[in-house]
């Protein structure tokens, strides 16, 4: 432990700056963590309930609320793996930087990680106390880390190209599961209200369409603050087309399979709530057709899906990203 003791005093150090009444009340940071895509390094957001967690108290804040300003970045060399971690002064410019390495496996670091951020923030009163939080945190990386489901619960506004007629209006509710170090699983349930195709006559059909997707969406990068990600998945879409204008004016329901891709960023807004946006296409798996039989006998095709689809997403997230 002689190396966190070291760490922790070249940290300390950096903060006789710090107003003593925000020592006294507890010191308050904003942390900015930058780690390899698709590693198995600890997220910022776990890395910081982590430390809470071990101080028994709220500590990170946004930045703007923030006593002391932190800037971590994890990164491989070769087959090692270094952690950096800076106290950020008022001009902008790093006050003290340290640097951690472990080998082979980059969850080697969470555990030294968690316990000189906890030390940074409130020493404990008795020494065994540090050596205790650090056998605990090992403890839980041997088990596989983080074992708890997480959740997130948003909702979008949706722009569609090529499902129904022309461009399309929708909403969508959103569920986010993540558990460990797996990929989130993204599901979501859409809705397309009415959307008219009428032919030169009148005649035609007032189209609307529901949809389930589920998609994977690993994140591509991400900061403590914004991550983006890229999902991949798929969709059922159900297609009610009703008769406009018709002698008789039926009813019929498609379905349509498709696969999904989308780019995804999210931007904190406030503590575990986040803007989300999303740019995305759909690849038809079949093309249903709408049509009415005209009175000679032949069929005047109303509508059929686009073999490829676009997708503009805007909304928001409440819960772990």
């Amino acid at each position: 432990m002689q190396w966190v003791a070291c760490f922790s005093f070249a940290l300390l150090s950096a903060l006789y700056s710090v107003p003593v009444s925000a020592q006294r009340a507890g010191l308050r940071a904003h942390l900015q963590w930058e780690r390899p895509a698709g590693s198995t390094c600890i997220s910022g957001e776990l890395l910081q309930r982590r430390v809470e967690d071990l101080l028994g108290r709220s500590a990170f804040v946004p930045a703007r609320a923030a006593d002391l300003r932190l800037h971590g970045v994890i990164e491989q060399r070769g087959d090692r793996w270094f952690a950096s971690l800076a106290v950020i002064g008022e001009d902008g410019g790093p006050r003290a930087v340290r640097e951690l390495h472990a080998e082979q496996d980059c969850a080697a670091l969470n555990p030294a990680l968690v316990v000189v951020l906890a030390t940074l923030f409130d020493a404990p009163s008795e020494p065994g106390e540090l050596e205790a939080g650090h056998e605990r945190e090992r403890d839980a990386d041997g088990a596989g880390g983080d074992a708890r489901l997480r959740l997130a619960l948003g909702a979008s506004g949706n722009l569609t190209l090529g499902l129904l007629p022309g461009l399309s209006a929708g909403g969508s509710v959103l569920l986010a599961l993540r558990f460990a170090q797996l990929w989130p699983l993204w599901i979501d349930v859409s809705l397309w209200p009415a959307a008219s195709q009428l032919d030169v006559a009148g005649r035609g059909a007032r189209l609307q369409a529901a949809q389930l997707g589920a998609a994977l969406c690993p994140e591509l990068v991400g900061s403590a603050r914004t991550g983006l990600a890229l999902c991949a998945g798929g969709q059922a879409v159900a297609i009610r087309a009703q008769g406009d204008g018709l002698a008789v004016e039926r009813a019929a329901v498609r379905g349509l399979g498709q696969l999904t891709a989308e780019l995804a960023l999210q931007l904190e807004l406030w503590p575990s709530v986040h803007a989300r946006l999303g740019l995305g296409a759909a690849l038809a798996l079949g093309r249903p057709r709408f049509y009415y039989e005209r009175a000679d006998g032949g069929r005047r095709i109303l509508h059929r899906p686009a073999w490829i689809g676009g997708a503009l997403r805007l909304g928001f997230i409440i819960g772990a990203r």
